[in-house]
């Protein structure tokens, strides 16, 4: 990629988290904390490319791409340990902890407006449906099938 091909590249990242601890001091026998966290932050970035120098242009007519992706993430958390000297040599501790992650994003990848994309995938459709093609020294490895069923441990082809 060459220094041109960012046409635009803009985002940004908002984040805020805060973390509370409640415990009871360090001299007792049994000693004891408390304490939740909360984070939340949002994610947004957009690129638009260009390939001013890319060599399969000319095949596919593929002139660039822009990528989208808006991400919200809220996490928050409660734990709380202790600790109980069981002697002057032997501490018993114990710690739980419970976490909720949450995260939704919407992304997508596409062409400048003017197809190019959608050409790409038309063409790789078109040649998987009629049988590969050879492209300027491009050579598929493989025997290409009609059809690909999913099980759990493969990839097989219907029988």
């Amino acid at each position: 990629m060459f220094a041109d091909d960012f046409i635009v590249d803009r985002g940004f990242i908002k984040s805020f988290n805060q973390e509370l601890r409640v415990s009871n001091g360090g001299d007792a026998q049994f000693r004891w904390v408390l304490g939740g966290n909360y984070e939340k932050s949002h994610v947004y970035e957009y690129q638009l490319q260009t390939f001013s120098q890319i060599s399969t242009a000319a095949i596919f007519g593929y002139t660039g791409a822009y990528v989208y992706t808006d991400q919200h993430m809220r996490n928050y958390a409660f734990f709380a340990n202790g600790e109980y000297d069981l002697g002057d040599k032997i501490t018993l501790k114990a710690g739980a902890r419970y976490t909720n992650a949450r995260r939704t994003a919407a992304t997508c990848t596409g062409d400048p407006g003017d197809g190019s994309f959608g050409g790409v995938f038309d063409s790789l459709a078109n040649a998987i449906q009629l049988g590969f093609f050879p492209v300027a020294g491009f050579t598929p490895t493989g025997v290409p099938v009609p059809q690909l069923v999913p099980d759990a441990l493969r990839w097989t082809t219907p029988r």
